[in-house]
């Protein structure tokens, strides 16, 4: 069955332009072109597309409004801020609503690339029900005290980068909107970025105040001390394991490659973070009940909440636009047995590493056998002296 996608936008040569551009999609792609947003939602009344783009400016209601519309309507759709006015103040109206923002000119095949990953992000996550709560996902729970730290730095009178960097590092829902917003074409970079500190570096600290004092971006759980406990211990374990990873890529030569070893680490267990975030009760309970090896916890997960952490935490990076080696690493840290040292086998490793060091239960669900083959299981005694 063809893919159900929507353009919106009140310019109609550019409406005919994307019909031209994208002709060569009409076989995977059932495509709809609305002129307005009252068009789109009419449209809506009987069909949920399974991605709707929208022009950012439109009269009488904007395309922030409109996805927000379409947030309720049709909370599984895949929703795109496509828009050549590069105004800050807008964007963060839309984080809310918008999972990318691609930036007019756009051309088509960067159309085609977004669009059909955001398809195939179906296949990550099975479940219609997780689907569709993590499409509704606009913030992620921050760890208190780094998001007083945050706004304590971002009120002075001269923040530093330094510090901005070392804060929005070390916190996972942090990180996570930071890659989500730089990896979009609206602050001018067209390439990947997998680094957090490139990130932040990228956006400067005007833009990284303005997402603070915004409110709508960043979250925290102060007023509920057990479920910030769990994010607070979450963050150190992943910390931790970002750090041994980062470890990991100057050891096996690939230095040029280490911020982006140190990040898939960093947000291995996003997906703990957004069942914490939806499930705030039941998910601590679940996680300080009883102790479980990290394959039985997977399993537990998927009979309670129709998935595991690693497929939720792939399916909102991807939404996110978070680049695809990323993803493929969180969505894998528990099931794939790499045949080389390469990121997913490196996050893996630094996991059960870090959780073994912390004597932890959790590190027994790491499986050897791979690595025996491979001649790897050696190097965790050598990784571990470093």
């Amino acid at each position: 069955m063809p893919e159900q996608v929507l353009f919106v936008d009140d310019d109609p040569s550019l409406l005919d332009g994307l019909k031209r551009m994208l002709r060569s999609k009409r076989n995977s792609w059932e495509m709809t072109f609305a002129s307005n947003a009252a068009e789109a939602l009419a449209s809506m009344q009987t069909l949920c597309y399974d991605v709707v783009v929208s022009d950012m400016r439109m009269p009488d209601i904007s395309g922030a409004q409109l996805l927000s519309e379409v947030k309720k309507i049709c909370p599984r759709s895949v929703r795109i801020i496509l828009s050549g006015q590069a105004d800050l103040d807008l964007i963060v109206t839309a984080i809310g609503a918008t999972h990318q923002y691609l930036s007019k000119p756009c051309d088509a095949e960067m159309i085609k690339m977004v669009v059909d990953r955001a398809c195939r992000s179906r296949d990550v996550l099975p479940s219609n029900d997780l689907r569709e709560l993590v499409s509704q996902i606009s913030s992620l729970q921050c760890q208190a005290s780094h998001l007083a730290r945050l706004q304590r730095e971002c009120s002075s009178g001269s923040p530093s980068l330094a510090v901005l960097i070392e804060i929005l590092s070390t916190d996972i829902g942090m990180s996570a909107h930071v890659l989500q917003l730089v990896n979009s074409a609206f602050f001018g970079v067209h390439r990947s970025v997998t680094s957090v500190f490139e990130a932040v570096e990228i956006l400067g600290i005007d833009v990284i105040r303005k997402l603070v004092l915004a409110e709508n971006v960043f979250s925290s759980v102060s007023s509920s001390p057990a479920l910030d406990s769990l994010v607070q211990e979450l963050n150190v374990h992943s910390v931790e394991t970002a750090k041994l990873c980062r470890h990991f890529a100057k050891l096996e030569k690939v230095e040029s490659r280490c911020e982006e070893y140190y990040t898939a680490a960093l947000l291995h267990d996003v997906g703990r973070l957004i069942f914490l975030t939806a499930y705030p009760q039941k998910y601590c309970e679940m996680m300080t009940s009883i102790e479980m090896t990290e394959a039985e916890f997977c399993i537990k997960e998927r009979e309670i909440f129709g998935g595991a952490h690693p497929e939720v935490g792939a399916y909102l990076l991807t939404l996110w636009g978070i680049p695809v080696g990323i993803e493929e690493a969180v969505c894998t840290h528990h099931s794939h047995l790499s045949d080389i040292f390469d990121l997913v086998s490196a996050v893996q490793m630094a996991d059960y590493i870090t959780y073994m060091l912390a004597g932890s239960s959790q590190a027994k669900h790491f499986d050897l056998t791979h690595l025996r083959k491979h001649g790897l299981e050696g190097r965790i005694s050598e990784w571990q002296k470093h």
